[in-house]
C-alpha cells in the first residue's frame, strides 16, 4: 500500500484521465477561437462594404442615431453582467463602461464596442466550460485521494463540498491573476489586433481579404496562450485537491513524481525525485506542482512510518464527523457523503 510504485501509478492514471478532459476542452477552444475570427472579420468587411477604404471615414464621427444604437447595445450587455454571477463578468463589465464613458465616438469605436460584444459573450461561454472542467477535476481528485486513504485505514475529515467552497477555490488567484482574467486578457488582446490591423490596413490601402489574414496570424498568441492556460490551470486544480486531501489525512510529507517522456521539461528532467518535501511547505510554482506551464509532473504522498488505523471517520445524521469501524463501504457510497443534501441551498 505505501509502496512508492503504488502512488506513482495511481497518480499518473488520475493526470492521464485529467489529460484526455483538457483535450476535449482544447478542442472546444479552438472551435471558439475560429468562430470568434468569422465573427470579427465579418464585422469587418461589413463595414468596410459600407464604408469604403477610407481612413477619413474610419475616424468620422458617429452621427446621433449611430451614437444611440451602440449605447443601447452596450447598456444590455452590461445589464446582463450585472446579473451574471460568473467570475469572469466584472471584467468584462470594466470594459463595458469604458466603451460608455468615451466622449469621442468615430466609426471605428463602434466596430470595436460591437466585437466587445461579441468577444464579451464568447468569454462567458468559455467560462462556464473551464469552471466545468476545474471543478469536476478538483472533486473528483480530492474524494478519490480521501477515498484511497479511507480504504487503508488513513483518518480523513467528511464534509459536504459546495458552491461556495468550490467558488472560492476556483477564484484563487495562484499564479498571481485568477484563470478568468488570463480568459479575458486574452480577449482584449483580439480587441487590440482587431484595431491596429483595421487601421494600418485601410491606411496601406489593403484589401479586406488581406486585413483578414494579418488579423488571422495575429490570433495564433492568444490561442496558444488560451490552450495553455486550460492544461496549467488543469495541472494546478488537481494539485490543489492532491494537497488537501494530504492536509486532511495528515500526510506531512510528499515527493515529486515526474512524467519522462519526449514532452518532459528540462526543469522536471532535473528534478531530484528522491527528495522528500515538507507538505505544509508546499507552493506551486516553487516546491509543488505545476512548477512551470503545462507542467506534468505529480505529487505522490510519502507514506514511509505512517500507521494505518483499522477506523474510518464518516459523517452522522447530523452531519459531524465520527469514527466507524465499517470497512466495507463503496466509493459510490463514500462519494455521496460530500454531495450537499438536495433542496439545501449551499
Amino acid at each position: 500500500m505505501n509502496s512508492e510504485a503504488y502512488w506513482a501509478k495511481r497518480a499518473e492514471a488520475q493526470e492521464a484521465k485529467g489529460y484526455i478532459e483538457a483535450e476535449k476542452l482544447e478542442k472546444r477552444m479552438r472551435q471558439s477561437f475560429a468562430r470568434a475570427e468569422k465573427e470579427v472579420t465579418a464585422e469587418m468587411r461589413a463595414y468596410l462594404s459600407r464604408k469604403g477604404f477610407d481612413y477619413s471615414e474610419l475616424v468620422k464621427a458617429l452621427n446621433k442615431r449611430e451614437k444611440h444604437d451602440r449605447r443601447i447595445s452596450l447598456v444590455e450587455f452590461l445589464n446582463e453582467l450585472q446579473n451574471s454571477d460568473q467570475i469572469i463578468a466584472p471584467n468584462i463589465a470594466q470594459d463595458v463602461k469604458a466603451h460608455l464613458d468615451m466622449k469621442k465616438l468615430s466609426r471605428l469605436e463602434a466596430v470595436q464596442s460591437e466585437m466587445l460584444i461579441k468577444l464579451g459573450k464568447r468569454a462567458l461561454t468559455e467560462e462556464k466550460s473551464l469552471c466545468s472542467l476545474f471543478t469536476t477535476t478538483f472533486k473528483d481528485t480530492l474524494i478519490s485521494n480521501k477515498y484511497d486513504f479511507y480504504r487503508h485505514g488513513i483518518q480523513s475529515k467528511v464534509y459536504e463540498i459546495n458552491d461556495k467552497m468550490i467558488e472560492n477555490v476556483l477564484s484563487h488567484p495562484w499564479s498571481g491573476n485568477q484563470f478568468s482574467d488570463r480568459l479575458w486578457e486574452n480577449k482584449r488582446t483580439l480587441l487590440f489586433h482587431l484595431r491596429g490591423e483595421m487601421t494600418q490596413g485601410v491606411l496601406q490601402g489593403l484589401h479586406a481579404d488581406e486585413i483578414a489574414v494579418r488579423f488571422a496570424e495575429k490570433m495564433k498568441a492568444p490561442l496558444r496562450n488560451a490552450i495553455t492556460m486550460i492544461y496549467t490551470e488543469q495541472a494546478y486544480f488537481y494539485g490543489k485537491a492532491t494537497l488537501d486531501s494530504y492536509e486532511e489525512a495528515d500526510i506531512d510529507k510528499y515527493k515529486l513524481h515526474v512524467i519522462f517522456d519526449a514532452r518532459t521539461s528540462t526543469r522536471c528532467r532535473s528534478l531530484d525525485t528522491g527528495k522528500i518535501y515538507i507538505t505544509a511547505d508546499a507552493s506551486p510554482g516553487s516546491n509543488y506542482p505545476p512548477l512551470h506551464a503545462r507542467c506534468r509532473t505529480l505529487a505522490i504522498p510519502y507514506l514511509e512510518g505512517i500507521r494505518y488505523a483499522n477506523i474510518r471517520m464518516v459523517r452522522d445524521k447530523n452531519g459531524k464527523s465520527v469514527e466507524t469501524n465499517d470497512v466495507e463501504m463503496t466509493y459510490q457510497q463514500y462519494d455521496k457523503l460530500f454531495q450537499p443534501k438536495k433542496g439545501v441551498i449551499t
